[in-house]
């Protein structure tokens, strides 16, 4: 899925799906959501379209006079993105191949613990200075005897208790079931589209920007979902996440027309050619990473 949308929107689409199906199943979620973070940033890196900068690079007017476009973008990453996720899940087998992914507790007891847990975190950072501070420490340490008493109540029952993995998936059958079939099979349509107009973006005949394919497949699926309240619509777009990676991208261009990079670039340079030519590639390699990684903690690494 995230070869052909974005891993962060793949990431937040099924870490929810995921977090509930392991609450059904009593499965502690954490290595399947460690693989699903793993697979989503090598997948997307295998296309044009999978992470921002692939799209930058392949948008790039440099880039596209020197024959790169979505195919031969694709073409040249995607051997190596199968290597990678063939690497990782060898890696993710070693990790949790003896690890036993079944919770010991109902789930209700942990959320419980959980509560009770945040709840006295809470109460201890809460100075006793104030008669109005020792009251609201009082209120919260009530409330925390008061869950422990729900939560031994918990326990006894969950001990005759057992747990049925079919009744929760039935259930999660009846209470999420898809609520607009149609839309979906329209928004389905409209993203088979969209992608198979990337791949003809390739071709001789057809040369529109890949922002522009994408800016045209939301406008048609909002006509076909026929949304009266176009307003409701468009609250829902993070304005806010949009304007700040506008605002980088400016930023990056104006430490671009300064020189900033450069003179990094030409220190970086400077610093490495001082090594012996036989120790150089394996020292210009880590100078490279670490400067990337200083660098992108103050700026973002996709603008960077």
């Amino acid at each position: 899925i995230s070869a052909f949308l974005d891993n962060v929107t793949t990431v937040l689409l099924m870490t929810p799906v995921i977090i509930r199906v392991c609450e059904a199943l009593n499965y502690d979620p954490t290595p399947i959501l460690v693989a699903i973070v793993l697979a989503s940033n090598i997948g997307g890196a295998a296309t044009a379209i999978g992470d921002p900068p692939n799209v930058l690079i392949v948008s790039n007017t440099e880039m596209q006079k020197i024959g790169v476009n979505f195919m031969v973008f694709t073409e040249h990453v995607m051997g190596g993105a199968v290597c990678c996720y063939l690497c990782g899940f060898a890696v993710l087998y070693v990790l949790y191949r003896d690890k036993d992914i079944s919770h010991t507790h109902d789930p209700d007891v942990q959320k419980l613990q959980q509560t009770i847990h945040m709840w006295t975190r809470y109460a201890s950072r809460i100075p006793s200075v104030s008669r109005e501070e020792r009251h609201i420490k009082h209120i919260i340490k009530k409330q925390v005897h008061q869950l422990e008493k729900k939560l031994a109540e918990k326990k006894k029952s969950a001990a005759h208790a057992k747990h049925d993995w079919k009744q929760e998936l039935m259930h999660l059958e009846d209470t999420c079931k898809i609520r607009d079939k149609t839309l979906l099979i329209k928004a389905s349509c409209v993203l088979i589209c969209v992608v198979c107009t990337f791949f003809l973006q390739s071709t001789p005949w057809i040369h529109p920007k890949l922002g522009f394919i994408a800016l045209l497949g939301a406008l048609l699926l909002l006509i076909l979902a026929n949304e009266e309240d176009i307003d409701h619509v468009v609250e829902k777009v993070e304005w806010s996440t949009l304007i700040f990676f506008a605002s980088l991208f400016i930023l990056m261009e104006a430490l671009a027309e300064l020189h900033l990079l450069d003179f990094i670039g030409d220190k970086t340079l400077l610093l490495i050619s001082q090594f012996h030519p036989s120790i150089r590639l394996p020292v210009a390699i880590f100078m490279i990473l670490w400067v990337s990684a200083l660098s992108s903690s103050f700026i973002d690494n996709i603008p960077f």
